[in-house]
């Protein structure tokens, strides 16, 4: 299962991020709703705790907006810049020049290591903090998970 959301990164109301017009931590309640494996406990006055296990999650945080197709070729021209897209004849992989309006300005990529709904944390990186950090830059965040 895959979602996909993006947006420019803000602060709410509540003490949190929104991306776009959507805060980051009930986007991922919402995914942990549909996702049929992620385990669910009860806590108390109504609230609930969830653990998906096998979650990756990467953010692409830009200088402006853009779409995720966008952004996956920005962070491929930014490695090809630095020599790591060639092929095994020591050949450029791209032939032609791409006209990106959009630059990158970071990538993030977190894997399979559970993420804590209630924490907003995988393998240890508080990702509220992380997009903290980019307050005001427009992000492609993509989250999938998979039952094992």
């Amino acid at each position: 299962m895959e979602r996909h959301i993006n947006g420019t990164i803000t602060n709410n109301y509540s003490g949190g991020i929104d991306v776009g017009s959507y805060d980051f931590s009930d986007f991922m309640y919402d995914f942990a709703d549909d996702v049929g494996f992620a385990k669910h406990h009860n806590k108390g006055l109504g609230g609930k705790k969830a653990f998906i296990e096998n979650c990756n999650i990467r953010m692409y945080f830009t200088d402006k907006e853009c779409d995720l197709d966008e952004a996956e070729i920005a962070l491929l021209m930014k490695l090809e810049v630095r020599g790591f897209l060639k092929n095994h004849e020591g050949k450029e992989v791209f032939e032609g020049r791409f006209n990106l309006e959009t630059n990158l300005i970071g990538y993030s990529e977190f894997t399979i290591t559970g993420y804590d709904i209630e924490k907003c944390t995988i393998g240890g990186h508080n990702l509220i903090s992380i997009l903290c950090d980019h307050i005001g830059e427009y992000v492609n965040i993509v989250v999938e998970a998979e039952e094992m």
